[in-house]
């Protein structure tokens, strides 16, 4: 019993954003094996990591899957117990980061599946997507309760129901089912990631800490999505797509560059914040790993996408000719067609580099300061349940009114939050 004890303990010691480590590392296989294949003077040196990145995503989301499914028994000997997912889906961090492991589920049984691992792979797989629309429900449904506005935060619960068009072409999924996937990831998209960016650009005190990286994910991910039904359609190269899925390409490149730079801005700005989690290194930075991941990956299919000279000149001529006569539009393809080329080739090149250092790194620093985070559980402290603080009315009114006294309207929610005891990782408040 005391061995279990412990187990439990330690279980409960993994931060939950460990699901975003989860999640990047099956982004990496996905990203060193689409470098092999385009690549093939590499491929000796990235495909032996395939595997046992794989293996390594895999194991930790067992992990994470164990950790979720421990039970809590009662003080009340007339009630029955509860499971820790069940306390912790009160939270919206709590749910978008069991999203993220979702699409960690998802991505890795897909490959798994792939690669001939059985037909168990093609369930789980599927058994993920349907919790994930699940899930997504849950946590659309709770900020609505709670009056939370878009942040980045959003994005792994919400953008995430595009994945299912992500892995259509491994899973053998229809393209009608993909279509649908990649509509429901692009409607969320353009309603949420535009609120995101005006508040996050506007408002410092809106996604403090890394967590601001969550901001370039969308993009990037609903590109993914729409590379993926074109591969489920046998479309592979710019000739071989219909005009109006290129142009949605083409105007996808310039989105996902933007979405890099708006997030780098929005970080500049928030740089104070990034210190007191660098030393020592905190969870929330797997907020900057499959984000850069997902981008990278863009970059470099995009690349490969608009290798072909005839079809990107086709498409850029079509994109030219919704706006000017045709004789212009077709003395201009050339150079717009070059110019596209040379823009996803350079954006490929600045990413790779960057991505496959600081992604390596993080993992590698979040691993070795996990036994940090664990070996609290060993000095004796019992592992802390997930409860949302429940305030009394008169009280929320108290709170409120010496926050009003005592900060601007802007702090005063950290002031509430510096006030009340909260007995959780997330530091969430329920006003009833």
């Amino acid at each position: 019993m005391r061995l279990v004890s412990f187990v439990t303990i330690v279980l409960t010691r993994i931060p939950l954003p460990s699901c975003g480590i989860a999640l990047n590392i099956a982004g990496l296989f996905g990203l060193l094996s689409t470098l092999s294949e385009f690549h093939s003077e590499v491929a000796w040196l990235l495909l032996p990591m395939c595997k046992p990145l794989l293996a390594l995503t895999v194991s930790l989301q067992g992990v994470l899957v164990l950790r979720a499914m421990i039970w809590w028994p009662s003080s009340d000997r007339e009630q029955c117990g509860t499971l820790q997912i069940v306390g912790e889906l009160h939270s919206t961090r709590a749910v978008s980061a069991y999203g993220a492991l979702l699409i960690a589920v998802q991505l890795a049984w897909a490959h798994m599946y792939q690669l001939g691992a059985g037909t168990a792979c093609l369930i789980v797989a599927h058994a993920a997507s349907v919790g994930q629309y699940l899930l997504c429900a849950r946590f659309l449904w709770l900020c609505f309760r709670q009056r939370k506005w878009p942040e980045p935060m959003w994005f792994p619960a919400t953008v995430s129901l595009a994945t299912p068009a992500i892995i259509a072409a491994q899973l053998g999924t229809p393209a009608v089912v993909a279509s649908a996937a990649l509509a429901a990831g692009v409607a969320v998209a353009l309603i949420a990631w535009p609120l995101c960016v005006v508040r996050v650009l506007h408002d410092r005190l809106v996604a403090q800490g890394p967590v601001v990286f969550v901001q370039m994910a969308p993009v990037p991910f609903v590109t993914l999505a729409a590379l993926g039904v074109l591969r489920v359609e046998r479309v592979h190269v710019a000739a071989e797509a219909p005009a109006w899925v290129c142009i949605l390409l083409v105007v996808l490149v310039p989105l996902n560059i933007m979405s890099v730079l708006v997030t780098a801005l929005a970080a500049t700005r928030r740089w104070r914040s990034f210190r007191e989690t660098l030393c020592p290194f905190q969870p929330a930075w797997a907020a900057l790993t499959f984000p850069l991941v997902s981008s990278c990956l863009v970059a470099v299919l995009l690349d490969r996408f608009h290798s072909e000279v005839d079809g990107v000149e086709r498409v850029t001529g079509a994109v030219v000719g919704a706006s000017a006569p045709l004789s212009t539009a077709l003395s201009t393809a050339p150079a717009a067609a070059a110019a596209l080329r040379v823009i996803t080739d350079a954006w490929a090149r600045v990413l790779v580099p960057v991505t496959l250092i600081a992604v390596p790194l993080i993992d590698l620093l979040w691993l070795l300061e996990l036994p940090r985070w664990v070996c609290r559980c060993c000095g004796g402290v019992t592992p802390r349940r997930f409860e949302s603080v429940r305030l009394p009315d008169g009280e929320v009114a108290a709170l409120l009114k010496d926050a009003d006294s005592s900060c601007s309207s802007r702090g005063s929610t950290r002031a509430i939050r510096e006030r009340v005891p909260v007995r959780s990782e997330f530091d969430e408040i329920e006003f009833t």
